[in-house]
């Protein structure tokens, strides 16, 4: 799947196996067909979203998009929503945040009836400069986004990555036992605030954290920070990395960098290139937060069958996982809004959510004026020669489970 032209404009999209969803070009003005929502016509639903098909996200980015695409796809082929069809409109934005903003803008011009999904941190807070003014509902972003968490037009899924990682830690050195901790991150929106939550969490259990090193996305050399790690010899190492997680599991494998215990990770560490690396650690060592079910639980088995269709390795992918499961929520979503969907419609039947089963893959969602994360619970996942398993169901720091 590729991106039509360096403007990055509207495409049809094709899935790995022939598989689309229809796409229409950009038009402007209010909806027709007789319907009575911005959005909406008698027959379509439009809704859009903006997320990496190129650049350096593209290749964990596109899988995102293709699950969601084939649920969509899936709700149409079976009759739609109260009749009518998802029109998904999707735009390649680089995971680029200039680029996002121009996405949203060309996204509320259409104009969509709410802004699905997406992939990748930085982006989300540039289409929400766009989409919160105009009243435009912005659902289930494969994201962590704190700055959304109580914004009046958001729903987000996926707990925020210091929430995961202070659960992780927390649960690891339940489980496993108290040590000594070094972090590896990414600079990404946010990384203070995920490296302090670790940190609470080990003191709390009176472990050490022996340093911090911070690195750049698409860093071209990890070997010195390797070689931080090694000489440190902790007993955890907390590795947030999303798009070079698998160089860095790669080199941390490679240079005999290891913990002692347990390496672990945030959700967004769980890509297709990381379960390949982890063939090269020992069974067990990576442990990860996860925002969605196991790929083989009885919870994934509608998303999984569909996705299945699309490509065999697609179901593998915890990433496409989590978009088949928004995707579910956000189906879930329309039909609660009832025969006349509207955004005040939909908004009002996300906050009647209360341990609603959006998804069978989800834990759970409930939803209020001021906590728009619906999850409050994050499953603890292993991974062993290319495949997760689910450890436990770890309730987030504050949720009163």
């Amino acid at each position: 799947m590729t991106p039509t032209s360096a403007r990055h404009r509207l495409t049809r999209i094709a899935l790995a196996a022939g598989l689309a969803v229809t796409l229409s070009a950009c038009s402007t003005g209010a909806s027709g067909g007789g319907a009575d929502a911005t959005g909406v016509t008698a027959d379509t639903i439009a809704l859009g979203t903006s997320l990496p098909l190129s650049g350096p996200a593209g290749t964990v980015c596109r899988p995102v998009n293709d699950a969601a695409a084939a649920w969509f796809k899936h709700v149409n082929d079976t009759g739609g929503i109260h009749g009518r069809k998802i029109e998904l409109t999707v735009l390649d934005d680089q995971y680029l945040a200039p680029q996002a903003l121009t996405n949203a803008r060309e996204l509320v011009r259409k104009p969509v009836l709410a802004i699905f999904g997406g992939c990748g941190t930085i982006q989300p807070p540039a289409i929400q400069s766009v989409a919160e003014p105009a009243g435009v509902p912005f659902l289930f972003p494969t994201a962590s986004v704190p700055d959304l968490s109580s914004a009046s037009n958001a729903f987000l899924a996926l707990p925020s990555y210091d929430q995961q990682m202070n659960a992780l830690t927390d649960y690891s050195m339940q489980t496993f036992g108290p040590g000594s901790v070094y972090i590896l991150a990414q600079q990404l929106p946010g990384v203070d605030d995920i490296t302090a939550a670790v940190t609470r969490a080990a003191t709390a259990h009176g472990a050490q954290v022996l340093g911090t090193d911070i690195t750049t996305a698409g860093q071209a050399d990890f070997a010195p920070a390797i070689l931080k790690i090694k000489q440190a010899a902790p007993d955890y190492l907390v590795v947030i990395q999303g798009t070079d997680g698998a160089r860095v599991l790669d080199g941390i494998a490679k240079q005999g960098a290891l913990p002692k215990k347990k390496i672990l990770g945030f959700s967004a560490i769980l890509t297709q290139g990381v379960l390949e690396t982890s063939k090269a650690l020992p069974p067990g060592m990576l442990v990860a937060a996860s925002g969605v079910d196991t790929p083989n639980s009885p919870g994934m088995k509608t998303c999984r069958d569909v996705m299945d269709q699309v490509a065999p390795t697609l179901a593998e992918d915890i990433n496409a996982t989590f978009a088949c499961a928004a995707a579910q929520a956000m189906t879930s979503a329309l039909d609660a809004a009832g025969p006349q969907p509207t955004r005040q419609a939909l908004t009002d039947a996300l906050l009647s959510w209360k341990d609603f089963p959006a998804s069978p893959a989800f834990r759970p969602m409930t939803f209020t004026a001021d906590q728009r994360v619906g999850q409050r619970e994050i499953f603890g996942v292993t991974v062993s020669d290319g495949s997760l398993d689910k450890l436990a169901t770890i309730a987030l720091p504050g949720s009163g489970s």
